[in-house]
């Protein structure tokens, strides 16, 4: 089995620059180092090491890099439509290189910019899929109240470069209020809190081809359910150096959220896991959340909720995937589907959610690292 790997840079419009093939290091060829991610949130991140040889004209803010790789000599194929806006220059000795994050995270680059209490910042209970789009046109898509977002609106809406599909139900009812805080973590919270409600709920800025971006959102899962057939361990040939983690450090198992108003009246909801809570006599571990701008009871319980489900402990397992010709990412698994999993320190096997992928090509040659997380 052979895999390569190339590197497309375009502008920040989209507009191809050039495409980066040699990734065997040394003093006169590239290096790459990259991650996508799949959980609600996560950012991954692209590093190259450029030679001097390749022009410093290709290093723009927000210039864009798209992976693609060819499988047993198949045509080059877009790696998950991944897409990585450039950040980070650093020149040395000789060399250039490249942080670029993945553009799921433009979302941090707005808030929620209405007052509290206006249609603009509070939702009434809807599809949690359906509110994160609606949240995504009205702060950087075609749908911006110029009259009634706070300031001037320039350059704010970018629906010319960034395509935001239609609402179709995707996602757990899920009411939200979210005044002036950062879009992303709005759109995270209103993944947890489907999930709370039964589904779960993901989503990515991905490469849509002819220079344009698109929001996708994925309910359910954002692969395909493999537990039958597919099975991550040591034990199985697939997995090297595994760990698993069992993290129980930013647990919470009580939350009270506190919305508009001072002293007694202000409105507040709690929520607790009785269950967690009675694991050990020091089980109740508190979370406070500032809500000072909401005024709607059904919301302010969503973050109290929301909070609880955030702070579960976590299973993770992370190791070497080992491919063979049978076996191979891109084509028999892929990012976001769930697999069996098993490490050899333990006798149990999780069902868990491929949640990051990592390559690195040097000249020690090609390397994967996975990432996986147990589905709760």
């Amino acid at each position: 089995m052979s895999v390569r790997v190339q590197a497309r840079i375009a502008d920040p419009l989209g507009a191809p620059l050039a495409t980066i093939a040699n990734f065997a290091g040394g003093d006169d060829a590239a290096a790459l180092d990259y991650t996508i991610c799949s959980a609600p949130g996560a950012v991954g991140v692209c590093e190259i090491s450029l030679p001097r040889s390749v022009s410093s004209d290709i290093l723009l803010r927000d210039g864009r890099i798209t992976l693609e790789r060819s499988i047993d000599g198949r045509a080059f194929a877009p790696d998950n439509d991944v897409v990585y806006t450039m950040e980070t220059f650093r020149y040395v000795r000789g060399r250039r290189h490249i942080t670029a994050y993945q553009a799921t995270g433009l979302l941090g680059r707005r808030i929620v910019a209405y007052p509290a209490g206006s249609s603009y910042a509070l939702k009434a209970a809807a599809a949690a899929g359906d509110q994160l789009l609606t949240f995504a046109r009205e702060n950087l898509g075609a749908s911006i109240s110029a009259a009634n977002r706070d300031g001037a609106e320039t350059q704010a809406d970018v629906s010319a470069y960034l395509s935001i599909p239609a609402n179709s139900g995707l996602g757990a009812s899920v009411a939200k209020a979210a005044a002036r805080r950062r879009l992303d973590e709005v759109a995270r919270e209103l993944c947890e809190a489907s999930a709370l409600a039964g589904t779960y709920l993901t989503y990515e800025i991905a490469n849509a081809g002819g220079g344009l971006l698109e929001l996708r959102v994925f309910a359910g899962q954002r692969g395909v359910d493999r537990t039958a057939t597919i099975t991550l361990s040591e034990a199985a040939g697939t997995l090297a150096n595994s760990t698993l983690t069992i993290d129980y450090h930013n647990e919470a198992t009580w939350a009270v959220a506190a919305g508009a108003g001072e002293g007694v009246d202000r409105l507040i909801a709690t929520q607790l896991d009785a269950t967690r809570i009675s694991a050990s006599p020091f089980g109740r571990i508190e979370r406070f959340v500032d809500r000072s701008n909401v005024t709607d009871a059904t919301a302010l319980q969503d973050d109290a909720d929301t909070a609880v489900r955030a702070g579960r402990p976590t299973i993770t397992l992370t190791g070497e995937l080992r491919e063979t010709f049978r076996f191979v990412r891109g084509i028999d698994f892929d990012l976001g589907d769930l697999v069996s999993a098993a490490s050899p320190e333990t006798p149990q096997t999780f069902t868990m959610r491929l949640e990051m992928v990592r390559e690195t090509w040097n000249s020690s040659g090609r390397a994967q690292q996975i990432g996986l997380r147990e589905v709760t």
